[in-house]
């Protein structure tokens, strides 16, 4: 068993996540894509990525965001969740340009003591906030006006989102010492606007406590619903009311992965030991869906994505940066984000600029001509952050 530990590699931002899964099916029914992948499907990604582009964030102190957890695109807005500093919403323009921030922290209705998730609702026109530390769930609109606070008992939460009617919260097995116990057996409580427990769903068989992986998230905007994607389980599931529907199944039929087992999960939960996925991999929670793609990013250290083309059924894998490429020097493949949203044709991630600030011996000569000018900014420290837009051609 390849058990991560703390190593110099550790400095390639690490974003750990604490959520967990199973792939259990609902009987009876079929998912829409059954997807199978081997080692004959990989493509370069430069021969995937195209129209690449950088969009440099506002440099004035409120729209600050060094750390960029999450980032949601709607109403031609690009939303940036951060849960440093207790957690705050920074909003800019398609262009970069600062707008506005949500930053309350305290212990009144519309303030939170740390947030740990951002959640919107297009259709709602509202923004959710996830308190996990202070027990509650922020309303607000998608212009930053508050709305209103809802009280949630349960501590094993750590994402929700509201549909309309109810409010689907992500469970959390550290909430229960890393045991699998009947708080932790299942991904998703559901809750309605009265915080009333009316039901949970997808079991949970593996523990998924102690996975590092590159996003926080496991609800996502699909494009005929929402998605949730359980970290270690080939199987993503389409919310449909208080139901989970399997969605998407993966099948690798290659020989040159290994995954980790039921085992290797368990043992790091027992020994608080990190899985990064140097060797073995794993399913991760990531997934963005377009009207066009699916793709779903599997491992976390030496990540690699497959993407699926839903209009030809053709898959490939690649690899978009990954942690193990920056190991001994910035990679050539540094700008090539795997995706965190689909807007519109294009495809976008945030992109932190913390590696180009590195010493010479780590980024000189490994600078990519297309970030020699974010460089020298960077260089100067008159640069905030980064969001990076690309097509991908399949």
């Amino acid at each position: 068993m390849t058990i991560y530990k703390k190593n110099k590699a550790l400095y390639v931002f690490i974003i750990c996540c604490m959520f967990f899964s199973c792939s259990q099916k609902q009987k009876g029914v079929e998912a829409t894509y059954n997807i199978e992948y081997d080692d004959n499907d990989f493509v370069n990604v430069e021969k995937l990525v195209s129209e690449i582009k950088f969009i440099e964030l506002d440099t004035i102190h409120d729209a600050l965001i060094p750390d960029i957890t999450d980032m949601y695109i709607c109403n031609d807005r690009i939303y940036c969740f951060s849960n440093s500093q207790n957690g705050y919403i920074c909003v800019f323009s398609m262009d970069g340009k600062f707008l506005f921030k949500i930053q309350h922290v305290g212990k009144a209705d519309n303030e939170w003591i740390f947030l740990r998730a951002m959640s919107i609702n297009e259709n709602e026109g509202k923004m959710y906030l996830t308190d996990n530390w202070g027990r509650k769930i922020l309303e607000y609109t998608l212009d930053g006006k508050f709305v209103k606070s809802y009280k949630i008992d349960m501590i094993n939460n750590l994402e929700n989102y509201h549909d309309g009617k109810y409010f689907y919260s992500i469970t959390n097995p550290l909430q229960s010492l890393r045991k699998i116990d009947n708080n932790t057996d299942h991904l998703i409580n559901i809750l309605d606007k009265s915080m009333s427990h009316v039901g949970k769903m997808i079991d949970v068989t593996d523990n998924s406590s102690n996975i590092m992986e590159e996003r926080n998230n496991r609800i996502y905007k699909g494009e005929t619903g929402l998605l949730i994607a359980p970290t270690l389980s080939p199987t993503i599931y389409r919310i449909e009311d208080t139901r989970a529907v399997p969605y998407i199944n993966y099948k690798y039929k290659g020989n040159k992965m290994s995954f980790f087992s039921h085992d290797d999960y368990q043992e790091a939960a027992d020994n608080n030991e990190f899985i990064g996925g140097r060797d073995e991999q794993f399913y991760s929670g990531s997934i963005v869906e377009s009207d066009e793609l699916i793709v779903r990013q599997i491992g976390y250290y030496n990540s690699m994505d497959v993407i699926y083309n839903k209009k030809t059924g053709k898959t490939i894998t690649t690899k978009f940066n990954s942690n193990i490429q920056n190991e001994k020097h910035l990679s050539k493949y540094f700008m090539y984000r795997s995706p965190y949203f689909s807007y519109k044709g294009k495809y976008y991630a945030p992109f932190s600029t913390q590696l180009l600030g590195f010493q010479d011996t780590f980024t000189k000569g490994y600078i990519p001509k297309e970030l020699k000018e974010i460089k020298q900014k960077v260089d100067k420290n008159a640069i905030n952050n980064i969001i990076v837009e690309y097509k991908i051609k399949m």
